[in-house]
């Protein structure tokens, strides 16, 4: 047999190879051809009309922001708001002047990251504060934190704020997000942390099948695979230098230490609060994987975390902490974790990226409003 003839036929072998990956991935995996679309790029875009640096927290909000954000793989969509002061919040406004502020400091669970402004669990606990005290006295929470920001941020932000607002009450609410940020601003400086939700989703214009999924059902499952697995790749288990979830990764043993920056910086704010005489209160976040075997399945994909409910040593580590600090804290875990196994529960997180839905923010802003209104009598607040 000619090199010509031997050629034809391993080509015919690679075309029926190709013909029957990729009937299997219509017929077998039920797939079909579509658009691969990096909507990484519009998000990033919009962000960029309102984020800027800063050489104290790595990045900023301009004030005065209305913007119209989309999650990638249109996981939601929303009105991104700022305030006259560069906070995700309502206007200060300078009307009811006698009301207590109270600083909420965190990350995208605290901003409202995946909600309308007036459905963000702040907001919400405001509101349902203000109508347990009807208004005697008014309360305000202001959203200090923002997306992407470690404790260290939050930090820089409470010596800002303290100032400038003269809080009543501080309220940090904390999430195993930010291990990670910390330790790149421990290690590289506030420069060195990452842009808000850049981490957050897989790149598929990155991949060169990407435009051959418009017309391969093939196509398009390698191209999400393959995009998707190198995203994984990125964040290994624990690492918490390279992995956004170090946080709740990696050997129990070793979590102390991954916490340590972070648990350093809260220690900081509560030592700022105590200072002023200013009442001061942890609430512990649990992050998806944490709360349902269900939950968080686009997200679980993108950053290789297996199914099944996460283990929660994290929890420990900062209850230990707060122990150690004789510290006010309180852990949502359980909380979370019940209400998603209720019968009726609609999901509390969006389905990738780090974001509560508006059924989650309502739970949050319910179990605030509730623990603030007990909290302000044993503090005199009211």
């Amino acid at each position: 047999m000619g090199i010509a003839a031997q050629l034809l036929k391993s080509l015919m072998f690679v075309a029926i190879g190709i013909g029957a990956a990729e009937a299997y991935a219509r017929f077998g995996l039920g797939l079909a051809p579509g658009t691969v679309t990096d909507d990484t790029h519009a998000l990033r875009d919009g962000l960029t009309r309102f984020v800027e640096a800063d050489p104290e927290l790595g990045f900023r909000y301009r004030p005065n922001v209305d913007q119209l954000l989309r999650a990638p793989g249109g996981g939601f969509e929303i009105l991104f708001k700022t305030n006259e002061i560069g906070l995700r919040d309502r206007p200060m406004g300078t009307h009811l002047r006698s009301e207590l502020k109270f600083l909420v400091f965190g990350d995208e669970f605290a901003e409202g990251w995946g909600t309308d402004i007036d459905e963000a669990a702040v907001v919400n606990a405001q509101r349902a504060l203000n109508a347990k005290t009807a208004l005697a006295p008014p309360v305000r929470l202001v959203i200090a934190g923002k997306s992407g920001y470690g404790a260290t941020q939050n930090l820089a932000m409470a010596r800002r704020l303290i100032t400038e607002l003269e809080p009543r009450a501080m309220i940090f609410l904390y999430s195993s997000l930010m291990p990670h940020v910390d330790r790149l601003v421990a290690d590289g400086g506030p420069g060195a942390a990452p842009p808000p939700h850049s981490q957050d989703y897989p790149q598929y214009g990155d991949s060169p099948l990407a435009p051959l999924a418009a017309y391969s059902a093939l196509a398009r499952w390698l191209t999400e695979y393959l995009v998707t697995r190198e995203m994984a790749s990125r964040n290994p288990p624990g690492v918490a230098a390279s992995d956004r979830l170090a946080g709740i990764r990696g050997e129990d043993a070793g979590l102390a230490d991954t916490h340590g920056p972070s648990l350093e910086a809260v220690k900081s704010i509560a030592a700022l609060a105590r200072e002023r005489g200013i009442p001061f209160m942890l609430v512990h976040l649990p992050l998806p994987p944490q709360v349902a075997a269900d939950a968080w399945p686009k997200g679980r994909a993108h950053f290789g975390v297996g199914k099944g409910v996460h283990d929660a040593a994290d929890r420990a580590v900062v209850q230990a902490f707060c122990e150690a600090e004789s510290l006010r804290c309180h852990a949502l875990h359980d909380l979370f974790a019940d209400t998603a196994a209720a019968p009726d529960s609609l999901p509390l997180h969006h389905s990738a990226g780090f974001a509560l839905t508006v059924a989650g923010s309502r739970v949050v802003g319910d179990w605030l409003a509730a623990t603030l209104y007990d909290w302000m009598e044993e503090t005199g607040l009211r």
